[in-house]
Parts: structure tokens; C-alpha cells; sequence
């Protein structure tokens, strides 16, 4: 539950209320820390620099992903399959295929072809 978490802990009386009225995803940027830290991105190439990404720039590639997914015929309570090491682009398009309606499966690329057959079919997917 979203009160027990650390984020909400730290916040300020004033804060949690405004969260808690909170409906949709599409009203976080909306709030007084949609500036602040969301994501760090640490490179598995050590020499390379980390990225960190805000809320509201979070919230825009996720709306724009959706979007994309959207154009691409995805519906309303699709049932998508994802086949994905864990990744900062696997994060973003996870929240953009639910922000668009859809059902997203995630499946590990470890599986055998055969495992991950069957996990398609036994979850409905239609677009993987």
C-alpha cells in the first residue's frame, strides 16, 4: 500500500493528502514534486555516466510510448507478452502498455523457447 512506502513517509502532512486525491497516473505532474528524482539508470559499462530521470520526464516517454503503442493497434484490455531483460526501456514501455488499457505479460528471456510458448498461450497473449 502506497502508505506504507518510504516516499510516503517522508512527505509532509500537505503532501500526503495531495497524493493520496491523486486518481490517475496522468495527475502526477500535476503535484509539487513531479521535478524531483524518479529513476537512476546505473550503465553496465562503468565507464559510462549514470542517468536520472524526474517524474515529469518519466511521465512523458511513458504518455508517448502509450501513445505509440496505441497508434500500433494495441487496445484496450490486449493481453501483450514482453520478453525483456530487466531494463530502464523494458520499465517504460511495462507503464506505457498499461497506461494504454492493455494487459502486459512479462515473461524471462532466460525461459526455454517451449516455456515461453506456453506462457503465451496459457496468458491469451495476442502481441508479444
Amino acid at each position: 500500500m502506497i502508505r506504507n512506502s518510504s516516499l510516503f513517509k517522508r512527505l509532509s502532512g500537505e503532501a500526503r493528502q495531495e497524493l493520496i486525491s491523486l486518481s490517475t497516473l496522468a495527475d502526477i505532474p500535476k503535484v509539487a514534486y513531479s521535478t524531483k528524482l524518479a529513476l537512476t539508470v546505473y550503465p553496465e559499462n562503468t565507464r559510462m555516466k549514470k542517468t536520472f530521470w524526474s517524474h515529469i520526464e518519466v511521465y512523458q516517454m511513458v504518455e508517448s510510448a502509450a501513445l505509440t503503442i496505441r497508434e500500433l493497434g494495441v487496445k484496450p484490455r490486449s493481453v501483450v507478452a514482453m520478453v525483456s531483460p530487466n531494463s530502464f526501456e523494458s520499465c517504460i514501455f511495462f507503464l506505457a502498455v498499461q497506461w494504454s488499457g492493455a494487459v502486459i505479460v512479462m515473461i524471462d528471456p532466460s525461459l526455454s523457447v517451449t516455456d515461453i510458448k506456453e506462457t503465451i498461450q496459457e496468458t491469451g497473449a495476442t502481441i508479444v
